[in-house]
């Protein structure tokens, strides 16, 4: 047994956020996803309504509130890891979120905890079609 499996689990080495893969993809989307909460009895902010258009793939109400708070492509807020929006839809899979967010300016780059946007393409995507599509927005995007 390795010295770190000893440690109780919330002791071990990078315990506070699990690893990045599709195995704790149902940690991250509690985490990101509200988990099983109905999001109606939670308090909700604009910026919450801002996330759940991203998750819920709304275009059309990202890019209103794109529209009305142009800053939210660079914020980093969601969740108490702090994400930008652009991590989030490219976590979720939607293509069409990431591909409206980047044309708005959103930097791909910018890393989230160290990890990018396109480390993450599609890791909770439920639809096939969108985590392939993810992927290829965030490499093929000017920048």
């Amino acid at each position: 047994m390795a010295a770190w499996q000893a440690l109780p689990k919330e002791q071990r080495p990078g315990s506070s956020l699990p690893a990045l893969c599709h195995r704790n993809t149902q940690w991250w989307s509690r985490t990101y996803g509200h988990g099983n909460k109905p999001v109606a009895n939670e308090k909700s902010s604009p910026f919450d309504a801002f996330y759940r258009a991203i998750r819920d793939n709304q275009v059309e109400r990202v890019q209103s509130y794109i529209a009305q708070n142009p800053t939210a492509v660079f914020t980093k807020v969601f969740g108490e890891n702090q994400r930008t929006a652009l991590y989030v839809a490219s976590f979720f899979g939607r293509h069409k979120v990431v591909k409206l967010l980047l044309h708005r300016g959103a930097d791909k780059n910018l890393q989230c905890h160290g990890v990018r946007p396109i480390d993450v393409a599609g890791f909770a995507s439920t639809d096939p079609i969108d985590r392939m599509k993810a992927l290829p927005a965030l490499k093929s995007s000017c920048g």
